[in-house]
């Protein structure tokens, strides 16, 4: 690994102590993780979803059966950001119930690569009702993911966990992780950007209960933008937020406005 889990730490410790925010971009490309370390993002993370939404695909995808995520996100990982990333620790998001895999050697080959840091997405967090039941009883459920990350950590790895209650985030925290992040949901039933505060909060008490030096994070629900993931640190301890900054809105109104400009009309 390119950096230790201690620096990472002490870097993120930095940047809480001196009330900056911490940012985790997702990257889908070497271009977006370029321009997000330009514009100061303290980790760099991608996983296969980040790249299946830069082809124009939902996020749905990530929970769908098309494919070997975990092997296209390595490959975008070690082909395309690594190679451009200067001084930013870039981390690795895994589908960590994938059976196909020894974990004892993938987390080698992981490391060889030059990841600093391993994060669960896709996880079975997102998924409940019967389909859940069955992931569960086959052996790839969040307990699995709990156990990866709990191999990860002490095979020296930073580790960013995904998690949605505070019972998944007690987990964690006794699996060692060095921060968690609050998923508040991509669609479908999500809380109101006024709820999230008490319901980062509970999650975070629960794994602070454990391990009080964790990183606290969110992700995903109503918080839109900025803004939004400001107002939730304000209320709740949120000291940052995990977002696609290669996905912005702002990158498709800029398409379609170019788009719309190159139709001038002919002499």
């Amino acid at each position: 690994m390119l950096y230790q889990r201690a620096e990472i730490v002490q870097r993120l410790r930095r940047e809480v102590e001196t009330k900056r925010a911490i940012f985790c971009a997702r990257c889908a490309s070497g271009l977006g993780a370029r321009y997000s370390e330009e514009g100061g993002a303290d980790l760099i993370v991608t996983y296969a979803l980040a790249r299946w939404n830069q082809m124009g695909y939902s996020a749905g995808i990530g929970l769908a059966p098309f494919g070997d995520g975990n092997a296209l996100a390595f490959e975008v990982g070690t082909r395309e950001i690594l190679p451009v990333v200067k001084d930013t620790p870039v981390l690795l998001g895994l589908a960590c119930t994938d059976p196909t895999r020894r974990t004892d050697i993938w987390l080698q080959q992981i490391d060889a690569a030059g990841f600093s840091g391993i994060n669960n997405w896709v996880s079975v967090g997102m998924v409940d009702g019967n389909y859940r039941r069955v992931l569960e009883n086959s052996g790839m459920g969040f307990g699995r993911e709990v156990e990866f990350m709990r191999q990860a950590h002490d095979h020296g790895f930073f580790t960013l966990a995904y998690l949605f209650d505070p019972d998944q985030g007690r987990a964690m925290a006794e699996a060692g992780v060095d921060g968690i992040v609050c998923h508040l949901g991509v669609g479908g039933e999500m809380p109101s950007l006024e709820e999230t505060p008490a319901i980062v909060t509970a999650i975070a008490e629960a794994a602070h209960a454990v391990n009080p030096e964790i990183f606290i994070l969110t992700h995903g629900g109503r918080i839109r933008g900025p803004a939004d993931a400001a107002w939730v640190a304000q209320r709740s301890p949120s000291v940052g937020y995990l977002g696609a900054a290669d996905a912005s809105p702002r990158i498709r109104e800029a398409i379609v406005e170019r788009a719309q400009e190159y139709k001038y009309a002919l002499p």
